[in-house]
């Protein structure tokens, strides 16, 4: 199921992440009616992906103090709706959900930097589920490390009614000045470079 095991906590995090993401979408497609399975080797993966990250969020505890889901304390709605916290987690322990926001945002923010949004004076940053563009007037998601593209510049294949690079620059350097718009550039050619490093994407 998995290519390689985790070793580091974003190794763990986003193998979790990326489980729990092939459950969801396959449960969804086989409720839809997208997908069938009629031999049941769908549901023979999901269970199959779903004993993995049970497995990997249990070794979570002996090599990083994250306390699993079902060792976590519970408040009950009652308390919960009259502001009642969780007690602190045991010393140098975490709680599950606590590693998972913290990883999820240390994560993102890290793709973030090695996105060409991050020097882009237009982008409104990462919101955790992608990057709002005030540009664009919506959102690009699916963020992915070393990430060259641009939504709004046609010559990266995205949207029709987009810029050319030459209307795009020329934008940046009126409304945002000319040191923006050399932001803008040298970034894209270190993220070119890291991405013909890596063998492409």
């Amino acid at each position: 199921m998995l290519k390689r095991h985790p070793e580091t906590e974003v190794e763990y995090w986003v193998s979790i992440e990326t489980l729990g993401g092939f459950i969801w979408r396959m449960n969804h497609d086989l409720a839809d009616g997208r997908i069938k399975d009629p031999t049941g080797g769908i549901d023979k993966d999901i269970l199959e992906a779903r004993k993995v990250s049970e497995q990997l969020v249990e070794e979570l505890w002996e090599k990083f103090g994250v306390v699993s889901p079902k060792n976590c304390p519970e408040l009950t709605l009652a308390q919960r709706m009259a502001g009642q916290k969780l007690p602190p987690a045991p010393f140098g322990m975490e709680y599950y959900w606590d590693w998972y926001y913290r990883m999820k945002k240390f994560t993102h923010d890290a793709m973030y930097e090695n996105d060409i949004c991050s020097a882009c004076p237009y982008s409104r940053g990462n919101n955790g589920n992608g990057i709002d563009c005030g540009l664009y007037g919506g959102m690009a998601s699916n963020l992915t490390p070393n990430y060259i593209g641009c939504l709004m510049i046609k010559e990266m294949g995205y949207w029709a009614e987009a810029y050319t690079m030459d209307e795009f620059l020329k934008k940046l350097e009126t409304e945002h000045g000319k040191s923006a718009c050399n932001r803008f550039l040298v970034k894209l050619e270190a993220l070119k470079i890291m991405t013909q490093k890596e063998g492409g994407r």
